[in-house]
């Protein structure tokens, strides 16, 4: 009788796979940073916008909703929001920037867009159903005969308005905390440098507008508010081009390393 052929040992068990580690958000966005900086900017700076503004008419929704006319106005204002939005990240971007060097910050200005842009995303989903609220209600308002659907669609934001706004708010607040994250990656330094840098930029731009507000006041005596707020606007921008030009010159005047 041949001797028994010896049974194969059984192949070893393969090693569970090590659980991919969470990437944290400074480490997010600098992949973001690196693939492509400025692929969506333009279109969530637009949103957050929007979401702004359906956002701060919350607190006079029932007298807004409840003029006939209020409805189409907001429509209308609506409409430029967007704008508004790409312009205020450009503006404070720029402020951002300057102010950030001053604290060692090594970002250029597409990345800075990009931190604000995409830090806005909480917002932007938290805030959508407020936003669509607001051509719903101009729908509803020209509709005849009113679709039930629309109807119902309308009636289910109205009830739920208060839980809409605090999720909303919460959106605001991990945006805010994001923004402070994503800056502090975008200048290379860290998180407590980048609330310093948001400090010194709102002193800065509240500098600026107070400046123009005051010498608009006086190149135009005696006007409203609303008539001398443009003017205001181009008197700030003026001291703000300088500083621009002025940190151009800096950075070419700047003596370049010679190789080795």
């Amino acid at each position: 009788m041949s001797a028994a052929e010896p049974v194969p040992a059984a192949p070893p068990a393969a090693e569970p796979e090590a659980p991919r580690p969470r990437r944290s958000p400074r480490a997010w966005f600098r992949a973001r940073l690196e693939r492509d900086p400025r692929r969506w900017v333009l279109v969530l700076a637009a949103l957050e916008g929007l979401a702004t503004v359906s956002l701060n008419l919350q607190a006079n929704r029932e007298l807004i909703y409840s003029k006939g006319g209020g409805v189409a106005v907001l429509l209308g204002f609506v409409a430029v929001v967007p704008a508004t939005g790409v312009l205020a990240m450009l503006a404070h971007g720029r402020v951002l920037l300057w102010t950030g060097k001053l604290l060692g910050g090594r970002a250029v200005a597409h990345e800075i867009h990009a931190a604000y842009a995409w830090a806005q995303v909480p917002l932007v989903l938290a805030a959508t159903p407020l936003v669509l609220e607001i051509p719903l209600r101009a729908a509803l308002a020209e509709a005849d005969p009113v679709p039930r659907w629309l109807s119902g669609a309308v009636r289910g934001l109205d009830g739920a308005a208060d839980p809409l706004l605090g999720l909303a708010i919460l959106g605001a607040f991990a945006a805010g905390l994001l923004y402070v994250r994503f800056l502090a990656e975008a200048q290379r330094f860290s998180s407590w440098r980048a609330v310093a840098n948001h400090v010194l930029a709102a002193v800065l731009g509240l500098g600026l507008t107070v400046l123009g507000v005051f010498v608009a006041s006086r190149l135009m005596p005696g006007s409203a508010p609303y008539q001398f707020f443009p003017l205001s606007l181009v008197v700030a921008v003026v001291p703000a081009l300088i500083v621009e030009r002025l940190v151009v010159i800096a950075r070419r005047s700047r003596p370049r390393r010679s190789g080795p």
